[in-house]
């Protein structure tokens, strides 16, 4: 009897052991899936991730921002710095450039058509923002950029500085704080 006892409980015992690793193992792997973050005619790659996975840092041509306003958008195609917030469903512009034209009532790059999309004829210098990084906590944005102030910066204005010195710098750009957001119920965070 005493041994009946002893089986059934290591029994039970192995079943609870299963059945909690069975529960851990759903609640750390992901479903698998595939989304498409940006919807563009000019090319975007992401950079870096966050180590929640929140944060994505996307180097991008595209006009791709969520957020954008008549003065900071990338209509222009120059190289810009996003940052999706993926708890926001959304995307922000962290760079705002242009690039020195050597025609200044022209666009740099005229995206009307993706025959002239391309055509860099009218760029005196390239300013570009690239190769950005994140931070595990998703708190530093790291990149290079030949802009002075990435920010918010004019190469027309800057034109004789960019050919003078128009190499490439490192930045870093600090993240303002966010509020905590739990994704497991599906529910989108609040802005």
């Amino acid at each position: 009897m005493k041994q009946a006892i002893r089986l059934s409980c290591v029994a039970a015992l192995l079943v609870l052991l299963v059945g909690a690793s069975a529960t851990t193992y759903a609640q750390t792997t992901p479903d698998p899936f595939v989304t498409q973050i940006t919807t563009s005619a000019r090319n975007s790659f992401a950079g870096d991730m966050s180590g929640n996975g929140r944060f994505v840092v996307i180097e991008s041509e595209g006009d791709i921002s969520t957020e954008r306003t008549a003065t900071r958008n990338n209509a222009d195609g120059n190289r810009e710095i996003f940052l999706l917030d993926y708890a926001q469903r959304r995307i922000f512009q962290i760079t705002n450039t242009t690039s020195a034209r050597v025609d200044t009532t022209k666009p740099a790059l005229d995206l009307t058509s993706a025959a002239t999309a391309n055509n860099f004829s009218n760029v005196r210098v390239e300013v570009s923002n690239n190769k950005p990084t994140l931070s595990n906590n998703g708190r530093w944005i790291s990149f290079s950029s030949n802009a002075a102030t990435p920010d918010n910066f004019d190469g027309d204005v800057n034109s004789a500085s960019l050919v003078a010195d128009g190499n490439q710098e490192i930045f870093i750009y600090f993240i303002p704080a966010t509020t905590a957001a739990t994704l497991s119920n599906g529910a989108d965070a609040a802005p």
